[in-house]
């Protein structure tokens, strides 16, 4: 069986234990444009994507006024500055004579891809009403998950549209880069079973255990979360008086993404938290930490990833009121987490 350290999230994007892909990954960008009228929830209104591999760009030009309420975007083949002009863009469409005051021009290029970590680098041109500024950002973005770019705010108040249309009631409109593995024909239904088990020893070797299955299409994210262990504190630490038990759950999510070759790249977040209580007021705290993982495995095969030792303290307020401080190096001492994570292929 082979063994991986999961290490904190600060860590965990300079320590993947994937192998290097047979062929490379293609990434679906979007760009999203949304906006949140002031009497109502916000709500997307448009987005460009393209799919696109290393090296390769997506270039997404967005217009609107001073009201929010006139939109333009659309895909761009080049990727030119904005030049500044004390004239704005005037749209070629009806509706009066708009004036486009606030202009953006976004260049999208990936860098690198690994697993569900998509490293990108986006250049935002801005000009409004004449004033221009260029912002240069290096991401890393886990698959799927949005990242905010820019926020539009329109005046206090904002004129009508046209004459004899409603006034414009739109707050602010955003702009947001989401970005995706692009799946391939031959392997965009395959469908992955996860089979987990969590186990704890303590110094003694005893052993506690849970186990759960999930399963999931190809790329896509699967929550799980275990049943809690729960443990006397007078049991972890004989010394502590207080008749306090501690709750330790572990949940996260798994996506598993089969290559050409037949391995598959997984890609692990866990979260774990520690919970106090007593019988008389269950669940009254609880302090937690997490750490991810990505690595590649053959289908079948067994690997398991050794959870850090539970760090940290708490004063905890004990049925007395008085507190009770725990050091969690020292109540879980010698006890060592794991997860074994096993993927196969279903046929």
């Amino acid at each position: 069986m082979r063994v991986i350290v999961l290490v904190g999230l600060a860590l965990a994007l300079g320590t993947s234990d994937a192998a290097a892909p047979t062929e490379p990954l293609r990434v679906n960008v979007k760009l999203v444009v949304r906006i949140t009228p002031i009497d109502g929830p916000t709500r997307g209104v448009g987005f460009t994507g393209r799919v696109i591999g290393r090296g390769e760009h997506q270039t997404t030009g967005f217009s609107t006024d001073d009201s929010l309420c006139a939109r333009r975007l659309k895909e761009i083949d080049a990727a030119p500055s904005i030049t500044a002009s004390a004239s704005p863009l005037r749209s070629a469409r009806g509706l009066g004579d708009i004036v486009f005051t606030h202009q953006r021009r976004v260049d999208v290029v990936v860098t690198s891809v690994e697993i569900d970590r998509i490293r990108l680098d986006v250049v935002t041109d801005r000009d409004d009403a004449g004033r221009t500024t260029r912002e240069v950002r290096h991401l890393v973005l886990t698959e799927g998950e949005p990242h905010l770019l820019d926020v539009i705010e329109a005046p206090v108040t904002s004129a009508p549209l046209a004459a004899g249309a409603q006034p414009c009631r739109v707050a602010s409109t955003t702009l947001e880069l989401v970005a995706s593995i692009a799946e391939s024909e031959a392997l965009e239904r395959e469908v992955l079973d996860y089979d987990v088990w969590l186990t704890d020893h303590n110094a003694s070797g005893r052993e506690v255990t849970r186990h759960l299955t999930r399963d999931g299409r190809q790329g896509e994210q699967v929550t799980y979360r275990f049943q809690s262990l729960r443990w006397r504190l007078f049991d972890l630490q004989p010394t502590a008086s207080a008749p306090i038990n501690l709750d330790q759950s572990i949940s996260g999510s798994i996506r598993g993404r089969v290559r050409a070759d037949g391995t598959i790249d997984i890609s692990l977040i866990t979260t774990r938290d520690v919970a106090w209580l007593w019988k008389s007021a269950p669940g009254t705290g609880s302090t937690g930490d997490g750490g991810d993982k990505q690595f590649s495995v053959r289908p079948g095969e067994p690997v398991r990833i050794d959870l850090p030792p539970t760090r940290g303290s708490a004063a905890v307020p004990g049925p007395d009121g008085r507190l009770v401080p725990l050091k969690f190096d020292d109540v879980f001492g010698g006890h060592q987490m794991s997860l074994i994570v096993t993927v196969t292929r279903r046929l």
